[in-house]
């Protein structure tokens, strides 16, 4: 009988969560902006396939946030195989809050162990005991995976010079700054993506977040002048701004909607 792809414990709060089921992807990096191309989620149910597949919030993420599973998403550089950021697959207790993340591990007392990347698999342990580290999560895990490794979808258009501009993902995030510093929350709702419009009818104070988008869409405006380069994956697309800053969209319903 061959090993379960993933074995072992995780412990939130001093609350067990099963850790049953897994979904691991390498990212090939093309966009320039990854910095920890692994990602390993380990959940308490099913994983979609796709459900890491981008360079923003990750559908694994969307889906904690929603209460539909609860696990862990450990991001790695293999380069740096000591060390992970992860996050927390747990829907926050307060609304409009995002998912509690950390970074575990250093070569001192590594929290990744026994990494080995395949060709279409991947081997990796985890551990972390109760207690270690000084970020405020009381969080522990020991886990053994042995998972088949998926990758991110291939490219299919990647846009540089004047064509940027003239691009469907340009216009469609632009339209949705300008609506940002309109305040008109029913452009907005149309332009942005099902699982951000989610997170945006979280928040407790609607008015509130209405005047905070206003100076998000002055920001976003600025940051559009300065795409350099829009890759696109399937219905999934980055605008990039630089090594640190870049904008995701999504396609829904035949079209590009910003956000995840």
């Amino acid at each position: 009988m061959s090993a379960a792809p993933v074995e072992g414990t995780i412990t939130l709060n001093g609350k067990p969560i099963a850790a049953g089921h897994v979904l691991a992807k390498l990212h090939d990096n093309a966009e320039g902006v990854v910095s920890r191309p692994l990602l390993i989620a380990v959940a308490d149910r099913a994983i979609p396939a796709g459900a890491l597949d981008g360079i923003g919030e990750t559908v694994v993420s969307q889906l904690a946030l929603a209460g539909k599973l609860r696990g862990l998403l450990f991001r790695i550089d293999p380069a740096r195989p000591d060390e992970a950021s992860v996050i927390v697959l747990d829907k926050p207790a307060e609304p409009g809050r995002g998912l509690s993340s950390l970074v575990v591990g250093s070569k001192e007392q590594p929290a990744v162990t026994r990494l080995k990347i395949g060709t279409d698999s991947v081997g990796v342990g985890f551990v972390r005991v109760p207690g270690s580290g000084a970020q405020a999560i009381d969080l522990a895990f020991a886990l053994k995976v042995a998972a088949p490794l998926t990758r991110e979808p291939p490219i299919t258009a990647d846009i540089t010079g004047p064509a940027i501009k003239a691009s469907p993902q340009y216009k469609a995030s632009l339209a949705y700054a300008e609506a940002m510093q309109g305040g008109d929350s029913a452009a907005q709702s149309r332009l942005t993506s099902k699982a951000m419009n989610e997170r945006i009818a979280s928040y407790p104070d609607p008015a509130a977040l209405t005047e905070r988008l206003k100076a998000v869409g002055v920001t976003a405006e600025a940051q559009l002048a300065k795409v350099h380069r829009i890759v696109e994956r399937g219905n999934r697309a980055a605008l990039l701004i630089d090594a640190r800053a870049w904008m995701t969209m999504v396609k829904e319903n035949g079209e590009w909607k910003s956000g995840d």
